[in-house]
């Protein structure tokens, strides 16, 4: 396994059990098992859902998620939010105007983890692009949509 060092990150394939099924758990010969490396990304399982804790120390679990491509885009009036998180968690869902400010809070707060799917009504608002943003822990997904009337 060619593990080379770029100014202190890691190049090799952190080996996630199934990335496309956005499961961010580490396979028990991962390299970021160690830890100089520590958990990028990833869950504190293993894929047989052994915790780090059990294995050498603890990490803190971080949360995958991925905001989806809201449809139909252009909308008028509702458009379909698709979000999937990976672990339970406070999660945020708001819609941003261009300047930057909050019209609408789909919500802001503890959701299962799993696939949802939000609905933001843009009647009551004028024509233009949107900004839908999604929040987990510290990170961000943010997807434009355009309201037609």
């Amino acid at each position: 396994m060619d593990v080379d060092d770029l100014g202190g990150n890691r190049v090799a394939d952190p080996l996630f059990c199934d990335q496309d099924s956005l499961d961010f758990r580490l396979q028990d010969d991962s390299p970021c098992w160690t830890e100089d490396c520590g958990i990028i990304g990833a869950s504190d399982l293993n894929c047989d859902g052994v915790s780090v804790e059990e294995r050498d120390g603890s990490y803190p679990a971080v949360h995958a998620f991925r905001l989806g491509d809201p449809w139909p885009n252009p909308f008028n009036p509702v458009v379909h939010i698709p979000l999937t998180v990976s672990h339970p968690g406070r999660v945020s869902v708001s819609v941003f105007n261009l300047l930057g400010e909050r019209v609408a809070v789909l919500q802001d707060d503890y959701l299962a983890a799993g696939d949802h799917r939000y609905h933001w009504d843009g009647r009551g608002y004028s024509s233009g692009v949107y900004m839908i943003q999604a929040g987990v822990d510290d990170r961000l997904e943010s997807r434009k949509v355009l309201l037609l009337r």
